[in-house]
């Protein structure tokens, strides 16, 4: 079993009950960082899509959506990372979301999610089971979802894929987090998505600013936080979508 690196996660769920992030633009000059030059996007067999194409049948227009960067690669610092989809409405009731997570073409995870006919942002973790191993550092993992369009055709369904990576914190990541946890405990400042966004490990950044606008769902504080994030990946039209439980 590999070594997993969860502590960045339990930070930050610890500062959830007792902070109130501050309305900072948590994503400056990000953007252009996304794709950085040091990593080299491996040859994939087919092409990598956030925005899920339809195939032939009455599908929404409303796709099938990750929320992802728009290269549609994102780094994580977890062995079981989280993905989040944005899903539309007017699907066919109790619909599975079908995901498969692979690495050089070998099926290291599937699961399938029933998702009601509602526009709302679902969350797939990969689980932290004795019979699962956690993803290996360095390694690009391809993942694919899909979702049925419509009851009357089988062959009529959403597909979006991408690609992510697990990295170990740097020694000034690390740095940064052991400092901001000792520092926001008895401040209303945590700034632990904020250190992850700088550090291009988007995945984090996302799960953890996600658990915090489900439990606070009305903080306008951590809205502009979440706003943040997902306005510097060009996903601002799932800002006011809501979290699935």
């Amino acid at each position: 079993m590999f070594y997993h690196v969860r502590w960045g996660l339990a930070i930050a769920l610890v500062l959830v009950t007792t902070n109130i992030l501050p309305p900072v633009a948590i994503a400056k000059g990000i953007p252009a960082r996304w794709a950085a030059k040091r990593y080299k996007v491996p040859t994939v067999g087919s092409p990598l899509r956030r925005e899920a194409a339809a195939t032939r049948g009455n599908c929404p227009r409303d796709p099938l959506l990750a929320l992802v960067p728009p290269d549609s690669i994102s780094m994580t610092t977890q062995g079981y990372p989280t993905l989040f989809f944005r899903v539309p409405a007017r699907l066919p009731n109790n619909a599975p979301l079908e995901f498969t997570l692979k690495y050089e073409g070998t099926i290291v995870y599937q699961t399938k999610l029933p998702i009601v006919g509602k526009r709302q942002i679902v969350a797939i973790s990969l689980p932290s089971t004795a019979n699962s191993a956690p993803l290996t550092l360095d390694r690009d993992y391809q993942w694919s979802a899909t979702l049925p369009c419509n009851n009357e055709a089988e062959s009529a369904y959403f597909r979006t894929t991408g690609m992510i990576r697990r990295v170990a914190p740097d020694a000034e990541l690390s740095a940064k987090l052991q400092k901001t946890s000792l520092q926001d405990r008895s401040s209303n400042r945590p700034q632990v998505p904020e250190i992850y966004a700088e550090a291009e490990i988007w995945q984090d950044a996302l799960t953890i600013l996600a658990n915090l606008h489900r439990l606070q769902p009305n903080n306008p504080q951590v809205t502009s936080q979440w706003r943040s994030l997902l306005e510097s990946a060009d996903l601002a039209d799932v800002v006011n979508d809501p979290l699935a439980p």
